[in-house]
């Protein structure tokens, strides 16, 4: 089925000794999309940390990584 969304990025970051929390919460977005966002219009898009995120190198290397992650989140992307 195709239908238009607003697609919503869900970071989902915290401690590696809660892996299993952050399993739930991955799934938990998954059976909403899965529910409900043909009808609601909204899709709820995991970015995991462990697995979204990637290093700078060049003039950003001096940025502390979690902060550069989140302007790389907030950059707005072209349209297609």
């Amino acid at each position: 089925m195709v239908f238009q969304a607003v697609v919503l990025r869900v970071m989902v970051a915290s401690p590696s000794d809660v892996q299993s929390a952050r399993t739930v919460i991955e799934s938990a977005l998954h059976e909403w999309n899965t529910v409900s966002a043909g009808g609601r219009g909204v899709l709820l898009l995991p970015w995991l940390f462990e697995t979204s995120a990637v290093p700078l190198a060049g003039a950003h290397s001096s940025t502390r990584p979690s902060l550069a992650t989140v302007r790389l989140m907030a950059r707005p992307r072209a349209s297609q």
